[in-house]
């Protein structure tokens, strides 16, 4: 029997792993002094210090847990810490967060990002999903309200604009844009977000810089953002939207941060180029499909992660010899082109522009000596749009646990003087408690500075009142 040996071509790679990793945690901490001024100039003193206890936090829990991990498993921690780099994971998590996340909620998540993410998997290089994005989706799922109160409490664009089903009319498009000083702040960073995701000039720079070093594979950030871009003008251009639709999509929320420092993760990319190429281009598909589709303002963290479920099966799709398959392999990555374009057609299609009226509830409330820990001023508003105004009275749309509740609010000189649930589409039985004279009543003659405590057992139906009322009186003023 003769056995013959065709080894593959290869080629010396001068960086090595420990390199890159540095060089990712230099870039991922330029980002976080950034983010660091960027709350200090919007936020002021208070968002700054929680900005850096933040990452101290993530840091600590991070590092710990491999710690403990090493002493329980009788390893050498110095050598494991450094073959396992838990820090950039630390870091990510702190970055993928507003300032006001709770630092309990920061910690537990980041335990959980390196436990049940990283280690349970076999440690560094051998994990399913992105460790950073396991932590986030903890946090956005598990601690959605685990927040400080001394912070801050504005609308999100992303948040703002996902309240009018992502389409707005071209009026309201130019009302909102301008609430949060248009494209150019969105470009410069300067609004309501993530630590690490607003400041989108320094990441497209940071993100060459790194590219450029190979330490990420610049074809990843590139096939996704542009795949993020067309989607959403292909759905804009069928609903009336300008080019500034497609550009907001990319400049906001997390699409730039998520494509240089998320979905270039080598460990749960798929290995081969073309591979990539699909892997980025389903990641943009499913970011534009739950922003426009599903009930989450955001759609980059949950496209990563179903996108690595998925790597198995691109990896099987584009496997064989690259250069003999190369006909096979460009067929592959057109068909999924040509799906990302069908399917984006067809989201376009069943939509429609909002026709409530835009109203400017970006209001940065943060807390001083007038206002209480639990003051309606307090309360996050990104949930609410106001459907109308009318001398003083607001119709207002305010999600709920089931669906959205409306209500008719008026305001006179800074305070209530009328409140009315008029439609209420929570659960039957248990969340109407927000309907009674009992509940409602609490309102009348109330400010930013009044606190109401919600219903019992009907937690999430109570909140959509008090934002509702929040955004009422924070227009009104």
């Amino acid at each position: 029997m003769k056995f013959t040996f065709k080894p593959s071509p290869n080629y010396r790679n001068e960086q090595s792993t420990s390199s890159i990793m540095m060089e990712l945690t230099i870039g991922l901490l330029v980002i976080f002094a950034a983010g660091c001024l960027i709350n200090l100039k919007i936020n002021g003193t208070t968002a700054l210090l929680h900005c850096i206890f933040a990452l101290l936090v993530c840091l600590i829990a991070t590092v710990g847990t491999e710690i403990i991990w090493c002493v329980v498993l009788k390893k050498d921690v110095v050598e494991h810490l450094f073959s396992s780099y838990p820090w950039v994971t630390g870091i990510i998590i702190a970055l993928t967060v507003r300032p006001n996340v709770s630092y309990f909620a920061l910690a537990v998540a980041s335990v959980m990002a390196i436990y049940f993410g990283k280690l349970v998997f076999g440690g560094f290089g051998q994990n399913i999903f992105n460790p950073a994005g396991v932590g986030r989706a903890i946090i956005a799922i598990s601690f959605g309200s685990a927040v400080v109160a001394d912070v801050v409490s504005g609308a999100t664009p992303t948040s703002t604009i996902s309240s009018y089903g992502w389409l707005m009319n071209g009026a309201n498009a130019s009302a909102f844009l301008n609430d949060f000083g248009g494209l150019t702040n969105m470009a410069l960073g300067l609004y309501q977000g993530a630590i690490g995701e607003t400041c989108s000039v320094l990441l497209i720079v940071v993100g060459i810089v790194l590219a450029w070093r190979k330490v990420i594979d610049w074809k990843v950030p590139t096939i996704y953002v542009s795949t993020v871009f067309v989607l959403s003008l292909l759905v804009g251009l069928m609903n009336g939207q300008g080019l500034w639709y497609p550009l907001f999509s990319v400049l906001t929320g997390g699409v730039l941060f998520g494509a240089v420092f998320m979905l270039t993760d080598p460990v749960t990319n798929p290995t081969s180029s073309s591979g990539r190429v699909i892997f980025a281009m389903g990641a943009g598909l499913l970011t534009v499909l739950i922003r426009v589709k599903a009930s989450l303002p955001e759609g980059v963290l949950f496209s990563i992660l179903l996108m690595n479920m998925l790597t198995p099966a691109i990896e099987k799709w584009c496997d064989g010899n690259q250069i003999k398959n190369i006909k096979k392999l460009q067929r592959n990555v057109v068909i999924t082109a040509i799906i990302c374009l069908v399917v984006g057609a067809i989201a376009g299609f069943s939509m429609k522009a909002s026709d409530a009226n835009y109203v400017n509830v970006n209001t940065k409330i943060i807390v001083d000596a007038s206002y209480g820990e639990n003051a309606l001023a307090n309360v996050d508003t990104s949930n609410v749009k106001v459907i109308s105004e009318e001398n003083g009275t607001f119709t207002l749309a305010s999600k709920g646990f089931d669906g959205e509740n409306e209500f008719k609010i008026t305001v006179e000189n800074g305070a209530i003087t009328s409140f009315e649930v008029t439609a209420f589409n929570d659960t039957p039985g248990i969340g109407d408690a927000i309907t009674q004279e009992s509940f409602t009543s609490k309102f009348n003659g109330a400010t930013l500075g009044s606190e109401i405590d919600v219903c019992a057992g009907a937690t999430y139906s109570s909140n959509s009142a008090l934002a509702a009322a929040s955004a009422a009186l924070a227009s009104g003023n």
